[in-house]
C-alpha cells in the first residue's frame, strides 16, 4: 500500500489550508499500515497565544475523548482477558450508590456502549467537592432514558467506567493504563498529567488571560485530578501510531501480546446497529446508514469501509482505523485554543479521511 508523493502534496495542502484558515493552529497527521507509514506531517504553531510556538515532533496533544478508546476501552479488554472483571458486572456491584431501581440494571457493557441512559454531562466540577460526592451525583440523578434502549454519548458513563476499573484493578487509572498497555506497546510519551512543557496550547482560561498548557483542557477531568476514564490523556503521534498498529495486527505489537483477538474483535464490533447510533466498546462504528445522517459515523469520511472505526477529541483529536484496508489515520490538533465555538475541523476531518483512502494504491 502507498500513497503517491503527488496525492501525499495535495492532502499537505488541504491541511496547510485548513491551518491558514483557522480550524487550527497546528495539526500532526499521521497514516500507515500495520508495516509502514504512508503520510507524516506536521504544520503550524503549538501555540499562537500569547506568543507563537512551533510543533515539533515531541509535542503531545490533549486527546480529550480519545482517552475512551487509548485508556478506559482497552483497559477494560486487557481486565477482561485476565478473568478480573466482565462487561456483564453490575455497575452497582463496584458502586453501591446504583442499587437503587433507576439504575440497578445498569452493566459495564451499557456505560462503554453509551446505552446506559445517562446524561451526556452534568458539570461536576461545579457541584461537588469530591469524587465521592461526584459519583454520588451521578447516581443520584439517575438515567434519563431507558438503560439499554437508545445511545446517548455520555461522558459520565465513562467517569463511572475509569472508576470501577480502578477497584476492579486495584490501582489507579493512570497508573493500570501505564502497566498493561503503553509500557508493554513502548508508548514512553503517553501521559496522564505530562510533566512536559512541550504541549499544544488549548483554551484560553475563563478568568484570566493565560491559556491552558499541559493540563487537561475538560473541566470534569481537572475535577478528578487530570486522571478520568472520560478525558485526561496526552500523547503524540508516533505513540498513537504504535496503539493503532496493536489494533491493526490483533492484538499484538513487536512480538508482544496487549489483548487477544477476542478482545479487539470485541472492543470494535458493532452493538448498537438497531439503536440510533452506531457502537463498539467506546469506538464509533461505520455503518451503511445514509451519509450525513446524525446515525452515520461521519467522522471517517465517507471512503472509509463499513466496520471502519474510530473516536474524536472534543480538543481537536482523532484516531480511524479500517481493518479491510489495513490503515490507520491519526489527526492531531488543538482547535479549541481558538475558542471552543471554532467548529471548522468537523469537515476538515471528513475530507482529510476521503483523501488519505482515495490516494491508497496496491
Amino acid at each position: 500500500m502507498i500513497i503517491s508523493l503527488e496525492q501525499q502534496e495535495a492532502i499537505k495542502k488541504l491541511i496547510d489550508d485548513a491551518v491558514s484558515a483557522g480550524a487550527f493552529p497546528c495539526a500532526s497527521v499521521l497514516a500507515g499500515t500495520k508495516d509502514t507509514i504512508l503520510f507524516e506531517y506536521r504544520t503550524g504553531n503549538k501555540r499562537v497565544y500569547p506568543d507563537a510556538a512551533p510543533l515539533d515532533k515531541d509535542t503531545l496533544f490533549d486527546l480529550a475523548s480519545l482517552t475512551k478508546v487509548s485508556a478506559t476501552a482497552p483497559l477494560a479488554m486487557v481486565l477482561t482477558d485476565k478473568g478480573i472483571l466482565s462487561l456483564g458486572d453490575k455497575v452497582s456491584d463496584y458502586l453501591p450508590q446504583f442499587s437503587a431501581d433507576h439504575t440497578k440494571d445498569i452493566r459495564i457493557g451499557h456505560l462503554l456502549t453509551h446505552t446506559a441512559g445517562l446524561a451526556s454531562y452534568i458539570p461536576l466540577y461545579k457541584h461537588c467537592k469530591s469524587s465521592e460526592e461526584a459519583f454520588d451525583l451521578i447516581a443520584k440523578e439517575g438515567v434519563c432514558h431507558p438503560t439499554g434502549e437508545q445511545v446517548i454519548y455520555s461522558d459520565l458513563g465513562f467517569i463511572l467506567a475509569g472508576r470501577i476499573l480502578e477497584i476492579a484493578g486495584g490501582d489507579t487509572l493512570d497508573n493500570l493504563c501505564k502497566k498493561y498497555l503503553y509500557e508493554p506497546m513502548g508508548m514512553e510519551q503517553t501521559f496522564f498529567n505530562p510533566e512536559s512543557d512541550n504541549t499544544a496550547s488549548t483554551e484560553k482560561k475563563p478568568t484570566s488571560t493565560e491559556y491552558i498548557n499541559g493540563v487537561v483542557h475538560d473541566e470534569n477531568a481537572r475535577f478528578f485530578g487530570g486522571v478520568s476514564g472520560h478525558a485526561g490523556l496526552f500523547s503524540n503521534a508516533e505513540d498513537i501510531r504504535k496503539y493503532a498498529v496493536m489494533l491493526l495486527s490483533k492484538g499484538k505489537i513487536n512480538g508482544t501480546r496487549i489483548l487477544s483477538e477476542s478482545a479487539v474483535s470485541t472492543m470494535t464490533r458493532n452493538y448498537t446497529r438497531h439503536l440510533n447510533e452506531d457502537r463498539g466498546i467506546g469506538w464509533s462504528v461505520k455503518t451503511d446508514r445514509v451519509p450525513g445522517t446524525d446515525s452515520y459515523a461521519g467522522a471517517g469520511g465517507e471512503l472509509t469501509s463499513v466496520g471502519s472505526y474510530g473516536h474524536t477529541g472534543f480538543t481537536g483529536t482523532s484516531l480511524w482505523v479500517d481493518p479491510h484496508y489495513g490503515v490507520y489515520v491519526i489527526c492531531l490538533t488543538n482547535r479549541v485554543h481558538y475558542g471552543r465555538e471554532n467548529t471548522k475541523i468537523i469537515r476538515f476531518r471528513r475530507l482529510l479521511h476521503n483523501m488519505i483512502f482515495a490516494a491508497l494504491e496496491k
